[in-house]
């Protein structure tokens, strides 16, 4: 898989800032444009690639938004929890988030459970379906080797014949979607 040529690891927060400096300064002469660094942090031996909120008060509360620098600290053995928002200057932030009333992929409407927001729409929305093969196909479930997401979400996508549920697939081979 191809990289972007400026990708670059860096080993300390110094490391860090002159990388985001020279990257500044070339952003300009780039052939495409960028709004923000990606980057991931080691904490304690765990490499953060995602962090919780719990759930939408959490959001409102902590009054986070879109673009906002954020600072994360484990919660416990393994889930990093987002603590706070770092102020950043005295610009404008933008709109505060809202939960979709409709859901992005099927155009259900969005229910309420809780703490949760989900869609209704079970296995017609095609990533609850995706879902449901994988774990059809899971070690806790049926254990079909080499069923794993992305083959699950191929399958779905690109198979030949229109999924309903897991339960009609008629498989003869381990990962072979030609027979399901």
């Amino acid at each position: 898989m191809r990289t972007d040529p400026h990708s670059e690891r860096c080993g300390s927060i110094d490391e860090f800032r002159n990388f985001r400096d020279r990257l500044a300064d070339e952003c300009d002469d780039l052939p495409y444009e960028i709004d923000g660094i990606v980057i991931k942090v080691d904490v304690g031996g765990v490499t953060v690639s995602r962090a919780t909120l719990h759930d939408e008060s959490e959001v409102e509360r902590k009054d986070l938004r879109p673009g906002d620098k954020v600072r994360v600290a484990r919660a416990g053995d393994a889930i990093p929890e987002v603590v706070e928002r770092v102020a950043q200057g005295c610009g404008r932030r933008p709109k505060s988030f809202e939960m979709p009333k409709m859901c992005p992929v099927c155009g259900a409407k969005i229910v309420r459970e809780g703490a949760y927001v989900l869609c209704p729409a079970g296995l017609a929305c095609r990533p609850q379906l995706v879902g449901h093969l994988h774990h059809f196909g899971s070690r806790k479930a049926i254990d079909i080797e080499g069923l794993g997401k992305e083959t699950a979400r191929s399958a779905i996508t690109h198979g030949s014949k229109p999924w309903r549920a897991p339960a009609r697939a008629r498989m003869t081979g381990a990962a072979d979607s030609s027979n399901w």
